[in-house]
């Protein structure tokens, strides 16, 4: 599996927004290493720079550049890329109301999916507070 995804992202790193690195860097974060399986917390977390590095903004590659710094021991550097992740998801929900000011002040769950171009999506936000043009 390893072996594909190396040979997936050298040939077009960019698939699936850095996909290829992302996914070594989360098998390589979370399988038991030698003798029992290929994990490698130290190559999981070069991986996910690798995909933070081609899609900075894309959530999924900075829970899994999180994660692979927790599992490493940077527990700072984790929290960090946690909330890069919390605020590039929100800026998403920016987009759904053009023309207007939001300002985001809480998360109560985030969920990741496999998000389809083809297909709507519903987004459900609440207003707590409103002036003039600003939700």
């Amino acid at each position: 599996m390893l072996a594909t995804l190396t040979r997936v992202e050298s040939t077009d790193p960019n698939y699936h927004e850095a996909g290829p690195a992302r996914v070594q860097a989360l098998v390589l974060i979370r399988a038991p290493g030698w003798p029992l399986g290929p994990g490698d917390a130290e190559a999981g977390l070069a991986a996910a720079r690798r995909a933070v590095a081609l899609r900075p903004l894309y959530p999924p590659n900075l829970l899994a550049l999180a994660e692979a710094l927790a599992k490493t021991g940077d527990s700072r550097g984790a929290l960090e890329n946690y909330l890069r992740a919390r605020d590039a998801a929100l800026h998403a929900l920016q987009a759904t109301i053009p023309h207007r000011r939001v300002l985001p002040i809480g998360v109560a769950r985030i969920t990741l999916g496999n998000l389809r171009c083809d297909h709507a999506y519903t987004v459900h936000a609440r207003e707590v507070a409103r002036e003039d043009d600003r939700f």
